[in-house]
């Protein structure tokens, strides 16, 4: 963009990438195509960090599961069924041995246990002697009718087992069952543990419109966040711009560079133009505000405010004057009629200044009168550090250090700063 042509601000380069860290999504690590503020429950704590709205969408609905599972967890008697039903990845063993356990789905864990405990009596009695084995697994049977509906599904288990290994071994089998219901039952243990740990925080619990912040641990309002995008959308689209300006490369950079619509970046420096010149068009909090100074935003003004009076193809001594003419309003016809249509009849340092202009227009030397300037105006209460005047000598101190840096040799007094 023309208007950006002689703006620098790569002195700014490790702060921007400092505040990169904020801006990255803490769950995608990666800059956020469809950002959104991250708005903290607690009024008094609203740094700037962005979410993408995918993220807390998502953190909202698993949100929404967490509490889907823990009312599952009230009504599960069996100590393992949300477990059996939300484990994944298991193996063809454990598989089976969960297709078995999920018929016992309606009973508690006692009689589960219970069930287990009568099957593993059989399964020793089968091994204890063939001769007395019909004797006693009548026996067995009469007294413990309630695993009669179990056999023949543990039998089936028994033989599907025995496909694996080549060989038929009910001990091993009923084992594996028990192995499997006690790990089932500390996952379940845990998973109660889990859920229970993203519903609460210090002891209270959240609402259905507030996550849990991954990178503070703090509560997020969902529905504040949410409403954050336009905003949010100007904001990282000038702070992309900002790093542009400054030649910052870095790779989270040229990554959302590359998921970005072919157009973002001419937008983003239109968003940043518009901002430079009209910043009250934008609603940016006192903390995003701060967070662009530190990204170099005033530097960026200023030297865009100024640059029309700084002709590259005329000479230093010239270049200072038209800024500090300027200021006072000296090249009209009359000057105070000047700094009234203006809007800057308030301005002060008049005097300080005009007597620059002479100094200068008589061969005094540049760094020593702008030094001499700057010393007086700084010497007044009133003085401001964000005015018209420091902005001003701002520019000219970075015109003149650059002069210096590409030929010292020809500008040996440039090299002083004031």
């Amino acid at each position: 963009m023309s208007e950006f042509a002689s703006i620098d601000t790569r002195e700014y380069q490790n702060s921007i990438k400092e505040k990169l860290s904020v801006m990255i999504d803490p769950i995608s690590r990666e800059l956020p195509l469809n950002p959104v503020y991250a708005n903290y429950q607690d009024s008094d704590l609203q740094p700037v960090r962005l979410y993408s709205k995918e993220t807390i969408q998502e953190l909202q609905r698993q949100n929404e599961i967490s509490r889907q599972i823990l009312e599952e967890l009230k009504q599960d008697k069996t100590g393992i069924f949300v477990a059996l039903k939300y484990t994944e990845n298991l193996s063809e063993s454990d598989t089976r041995y969960k297709e078995f356990l999920l018929k016992m789905e309606n009973l508690t864990s006692e009689k589960i246990l219970a069930i287990l405990r009568e099957l593993n009596q059989m399964v020793k009695i089968v091994n204890f002697s063939l001769t007395a084995q019909p004797f006693l697994l009548k026996i067995h049977r009469i007294l413990h009718k309630d695993i009669e509906v179990y056999l023949q599904a543990f039998s089936d288990l028994v033989l599907l087992e025995s496909v694996a290994t080549n060989k038929i071994d009910a001990l091993k089998t009923i084992k594996g069952l028990f192995n499997f219901y006690e790990a089932m039952f500390k996952e379940q243990t845990a998973i109660t543990a889990i859920r229970h740990g993203q519903l609460v925080i210090k002891g209270v619990p959240l609402t259905p419109d507030q996550v849990i912040c991954p990178a503070t641990r703090k509560k997020l309002i969902v529905s504040r966040s949410l409403e954050t995008s336009n905003n949010a959308n100007d904001f990282l689209a000038i702070c992309i711009a900002l790093s542009q300006l400054a030649k910052l490369r870095e790779d989270d950079i040229e990554d959302f560079l590359k998921r970005a619509p072919l157009d973002y970046l001419e937008n983003a420096n239109n968003k940043l133009l518009q901002y430079l010149r009209y910043p009250f068009w934008f609603n940016f909090s006192p903390a995003q505000k701060q967070f662009l100074r530190e990204m170099g935003i005033e530097s960026a003004a200023n030297q865009l405010r100024y640059s029309h009076l700084w002709n590259e193809e005329k000479s230093l001594k010239e270049n200072v004057l038209s800024l500090l003419i300027d200021y006072t309003k000296q090249d009209w016809r009359y000057p105070v009629f000047g700094l009234f249509i203006t809007g800057h009849w308030n301005r002060h340092h008049h005097a300080e200044i005009r007597e620059t202009i002479t100094l200068l227009k008589s061969g005094s030397g540049i760094s020593a009168t702008l030094q001499k300037l700057e010393q007086q105006a700084k010497a007044r209460p009133d003085y401001n550090t964000q005015g018209s005047l420091a902005c001003r000598l701002e520019f000219i101190q970075r015109k003149m250090v650059k002069a210096a840096a590409i030929d010292p040799v020809d500008n040996p007094a440039l090299s002083v700063v004031f």
